[in-house]
C-alpha cells in the first residue's frame, strides 16, 4: 500500500561529505563549502535535497521488529526513489531532525525509499 506523501521532507548531509560527492553529483561542485548562520557560526550541515514524502510513527508489531533490531527507532519515512540518500545523512521535517538508522531501498525496484530514523535531540 502506497502512503500519501504530502509532507515536503529534505534531506541533509555533512558539508565535509560533500567533497568526494561532488565527482558523484556534479550539482553540488561549486556548493560553499563554508556555510555561516545569522550569528557567524560554521554550519555543519546543509541541504542535500527536498522531496515530497509521508511520516508515520512505529505503531504495534512494526515498532515491536523495529526495536529488537535497533531500539532507537522512533519515525518512519517514505518518499520516491532519487539517487543519493545514505544513513550518513539525517532529514529534516517540521523544524526537527532525524538520524538515519536505515536506509530501505524497497523490493530493490528504485521506485521507493523506507527510512527508519529517530530524532536528534540539540
Amino acid at each position: 500500500m502506497r502512503a500519501d506523501m504530502r509532507s515536503k521532507i529534505t534531506f541533509r548531509t555533512r558539508l565535509h561529505s560533500l567533497v568526494p560527492a561532488s565527482s558523484l553529483y556534479p550539482s553540488l561542485s561549486s556548493f560553499p563549502y563554508n556555510q555561516q548562520d545569522s550569528y557567524g557560526e560554521e554550519l555543519d550541515w546543509a541541504d542535500f535535497q527536498t522531496v515530497w514524502g509521508s511520516v508515520e510513527p512505529l505503531l504495534g508489531k512494526e515498532l515491536f521488529a523495529a526495536e529488537t533490531i535497533n531500539s532507537n527507532v522512533q519515525i518512519k519515512f517514505r518518499c520516491y526513489y532519487f539517487q543519493g540518500p545514505n544513513e550518513k545523512m539525517r532529514i529534516r521535517y517540521a523544524n526537527q531532525e532525524y538520524e538515519i538508522l536505515s536506509a530501505v531501498n524497497v523490493k530493490n525496484l528504485n521506485h521507493e525509499w523506507l527510512f527508519y530514523c529517530k530524532r536528534v535531540e540539540a
